[in-house]
């Protein structure tokens, strides 16, 4: 916080992740897809915190030892976000050791995500994996480039389809 005067303790986390909540709200992003970014660190207030959601579960990234610190605290906030079955961590993300943390993954809370998980995207049905796929999972943030990817623009083109991961632009 940049407030000197704000406390803070479980509720101030708490209030961070309501705001993220409620932005994801306003922009209605649930209408493109049931998996998007939740908390996107220093942009939400929670430096080196990063929290996906994916439909019923959630993918988090604790990066620094401040994020570690707070790891109950966060997590007691999105134990409270309706629909979550599950909270998946991971924080095997080899920044962690700049601040001597070890590399952890597992589960939080809840129940393990299935595997593989089934997204929607855009009125696709993609596959996820939440245990072992690459960072959290998924490339939330190529969310447009992928819908970009129309068939007007790709009728007749050679298209490279590399750097794909789960198969989102080549399924698109």
């Amino acid at each position: 916080t940049f407030d000197r005067d704000e406390p803070v303790d479980a509720d101030f986390f708490i209030r961070r992740l309501q705001q993220c909540l409620s932005y994801r709200e306003k922009i209605a992003i649930a209408r493109q897809s049931d998996a998007y970014r939740l908390v996107h660190g220093e942009a939400d207030g929670l430096p080196a915190c990063i929290v996906d959601r994916y439909g019923d579960f959630l993918s988090c990234q604790f990066l620094s030892a401040g994020a570690e610190f707070w790891k109950k605290e966060i997590l007691v906030g999105l134990c409270a976000i309706s629909g979550i079955r599950g909270i998946y961590e991971r924080s095997d993300n080899e920044s962690r050791t700049r601040d001597g943390l070890p590399l952890a993954s597992g589960l939080l809370w809840g129940e393990m995500p299935p595997e593989p998980l089934i997204i929607h995207e855009n009125r696709l049905l993609l596959q996820v994996d939440l245990q072992q796929g690459h960072k959290t999972g998924y490339y939330l943030d190529q969310r447009d480039s992928r819908l970009a990817m129309t068939e007007d623009i790709c009728r007749g083109a050679a298209v490279l389809d590399c750097c794909c991961y789960s198969g989102g632009f080549g399924i698109r």
